[in-house]
């Protein structure tokens, strides 16, 4: 078998997505995913091409090789002992190709989060949230969350504990450091969990920002599909990113779960500063799993439970907290503002007078984009 840097191969390798391949390896007895990267090959002194189209290919494989670096090294420092972070152990090239390696862990796919009990689903969603707060800790960017499925590989992966199912985040193959934002043709992601701002930067908004909150998004239509089997209803567009982009609304269901679907929608608002972070999130979701009661009232997203909420989490009194925000104002398609769909003390949408009808809007400049497929559907 080959060996490349040590690593003896000991299955061939696969594609994973059209963007990169893997295989096993072993070395020093312990076993390894070993990841080569096909589309940044680095130019050698011997490979074909005029020696400045080399040197353009090697910036843009310096740049790449920069981006991994940063991240692996941000992950490295903010490692917590027993995390569910599955920190890359090594990056490096060899002869032309670029690889990566990381810890061997077996996936066990629970193909149906939906049918596990409240505590079960909590336990998955907090060691997620948990692991997010530890990655954005980092100031890193994930940019790419999707969960894993039985037909399509994803980056939170669910391994059955003995106390549950608990959620791990892998591959930051396409992830970034929040203040180094990536040039848009090295962003990836997956459309269905794009965030309204990867959206416009993707689609060439020179305004358009990426930081930790877009992953948040990410998270909320991901915890609807753990929860429902299925993503947010999106309406007329393709995704749910385009609805809120435009304007819109998405609807996550879980209406007999006021809490869940009140957290999941602050978790989509248009502004990435109305949602939760990590760490808020993580607090929400201790103290909705310790008291049954707590209510979910319309102030600030931002603002974690009161004291008396959290201390609910550990035992101790139950105080309500807070948690959506009141003032979610998405810039409408014709330029103006409308205050965004809230969710009222039963958990259920109201939408403001002012808000035009879905059918009655003009669609936005997003709508017409032909890279992306941005076009609403037809009803």
């Amino acid at each position: 078998m080959t060996v490349i840097n040590g690593y003896r191969l000991v299955t061939d390798f696969k594609t994973a997505g059209g963007m990169a391949d893997w295989a096993l390896a072993e070395k020093g007895g312990e076993r390894y995913f070993i990841k080569r990267f096909s589309k940044y090959k680095y130019p050698l002194d011997s490979s074909p091409g005029s020696e400045a189209n080399k040197a353009k290919r090697r910036a843009v494989c310096k740049r790449f090789e920069a981006r991994h670096v940063a991240v692996d090294s941000a992950l490295t420092k903010a490692a917590v002992t027993g995390s569910n972070v599955v920190i890359p152990l090594e990056f490096f090239r060899h002869e032309t190709f670029y690889y990566k390696v990381s810890p061997h862990i077996d996936i066990a796919r629970h193909e149906d989060i939906s049918t596990l009990g409240r505590p079960a689903q909590f336990l998955l969603l907090k060691t997620i949230a948990r692991a997010m707060e530890q990655v954005h800790g980092a100031n890193v960017v994930h940019g790419d969350l999707k969960p894993q499925k039985k037909d399509k590989d994803g980056n939170i992966i669910v391994e059955i504990a003995k106390a549950g199912p608990v959620g791990k985040l892998i591959d930051f193959d396409d992830s970034f450091l929040a203040h180094d934002l990536p040039t848009r043709t090295e962003l990836m992601g997956d459309a269905p969990y794009y965030s309204p701002e990867m959206l416009r930067y993707l689609e060439g908004d020179p305004h358009a920002r990426i930081d930790v909150q877009s992953d948040i998004f990410a998270l909320g239509v991901i915890f609807t599909e753990y929860l429902t089997g299925s993503l947010p209803d999106h309406g007329r567009w393709h995704t749910c990113a385009q609805a809120v982009a435009a304007g819109e609304s998405i609807d996550p269901g879980l209406r007999k779960w006021t809490q869940m679907r009140a957290l999941i929608l602050a978790m989509t608002a248009p502004e990435p500063s109305s949602r939760p972070t990590a760490g808020e999130l993580l607090v929400h979701l201790k103290t909705m799993e310790a008291d049954p009661g707590y209510s979910v009232s319309p102030r600030s997203v931002r603002a974690a439970p009161t004291a008396g909420a959290s201390a609910a989490a550990t035992g101790g009194s139950k105080l309500r907290g807070s948690l959506l925000r009141t003032t979610l104002k998405p810039t409408t398609p014709t330029g103006g503002t409308s205050a965004a769909p809230r969710p009222t003390a039963t958990g259920e949408t109201a939408t403001p007078t002012s808000t035009p009808a879905a059918a009655e809007r003009p669609p936005s400049r997003l709508a017409v984009s032909k890279n992306f497929g941005r076009a609403p559907k037809k009803r």
